[in-house]
Formats: structure tokens, sequence, C-alpha cells
């Protein structure tokens, strides 16, 4: 079922890819949260890049595959000392996504042919995501010294909106994006995770 259902949208974004009328591109950051142990309180600092294309385009909306790449990192750290005894624990993860999302885009930022300076856009699709653990915890006290190091793979059902207000002169080409996306865990990591990001689109 759900490679059935992969290979579907795989097939759907080749269909629309040759139907496309343009191509875009947004570059900026992002933050990830999420409701695990330590990422809960120290969101993931990522690098965004979105790439896609647009059909079906007139002077006010637009439909588009867009792929929100998001590569991140984040950390935690926790040291205490009492007298000779040390309690310490270093956490570190790496984080990968890959989202393909059908978007309906309105306004600002939907197509070259729109005259709106402000839009808005929203849509859903799935997602593959990576993520890797590193941890050290130490106790002096209790002799404690644990290495831990894991990853794990896992596919997400998604959902995105955010508002696009355009920039400069030649202002149907460029855009600053502001957004948000929810992902639900299907297989692997099971948990939802929010992702906030600031994009310039060019």
């Amino acid at each position: 079922m759900k490679k059935s259902l992969l290979i579907a949208l795989l097939c759907l974004s080749a269909f629309f890819t040759s139907q496309a009328q343009h191509f875009t591109n947004g570059l900026g950051i992002a933050l990830i949260h999420d409701e695990t142990k330590y990422s809960k309180d120290n969101p993931y600092i990522a690098l965004a890049y979105t790439p896609g294309f647009t059909f079906k385009e007139n002077s006010k909306y637009s439909f588009s595959i867009n792929a929100p790449v998001r590569i991140g990192y984040a950390q935690y750290y926790y040291t205490q000392t009492y007298g000779s005894v040390t309690v310490s624990d270093d956490w570190k993860s790496y984080l990968f996504q890959v989202p393909l999302m059908f978007n309906f885009n309105y306004g600002a930022g939907s197509s070259q042919k729109a005259r709106g300076r402000i839009g808005f856009f929203g849509g859903a699709g799935i997602a593959a995501q990576y993520r890797t653990y590193d941890e050290v915890y130490i106790d002096t006290y209790n002799s404690v010294h644990i290495i831990k190091n894991s990853s794990e793979f896992s596919t997400n059902v998604a959902i995105n909106a955010g508002i696009r207000f355009a920039i400069g002169r030649s202002y149907r080409r460029r855009n600053l994006e502001l957004g948000t996306a929810l992902l639900v865990g299907v297989t692997g990591e099971t948990h939802d995770l929010f992702n906030y990001h600031v994009l310039f689109n060019f």
C-alpha cells in the first residue's frame, strides 16, 4: 500500500513536471521542533532549500510541486559538579528531511504573472526523514560512562501553509516567505514534528 502510494505520487510528479510553467527556488533557515526527550527544548536549527515548479498559472493563483529540503542540527549539554563528583550529559543530533508537497498558491509568489504584493500558500504531501543521535553521559559518583549512537529513518505525511511578501521592483519573481509545516510520523519515529521557516524565493 505504501509503495503503491509512493509510486502514484512519483508518477503524478512526473506528469506535473511535464506541465511546468516555471521553476522556483527558495533559500533560508528553519526551526524544527518535536516532543522527544531533548529536542523539545532544543529545536533543530536547519538550512532550508525549497526547489519547485508551478503549473496552471494565471494572474491570481497557481499550483505547484515543492521539495522543501531541511538539514538541521540540535544539541543539548548539561554539566554539574559537586566537589569531586561530576555529572554531565552531551547530546547531539543531525536531521535530514525531504518532503514532496502539492501546494495551492495565491497572490504574491504564486507565479511570474501574479500582480499582488501579498500572497499565501497551503498544501499537503509526504516526507522522508533521517536522523542520527550521539550521546555521552558521565556520572563519576556512580562510575557511569555511557556512549550512545543511533539513527532512524522515518516516513511522514505532511501539511504546510504560509504567507509571502513581494520584494523589490522585480516583485513577480522575488518574495519573502514565512511558513510552517506539520509532519506526522507513519513509519520509524512516529511522533509529530513542527517546522517553521523563513525563505527568500527567487
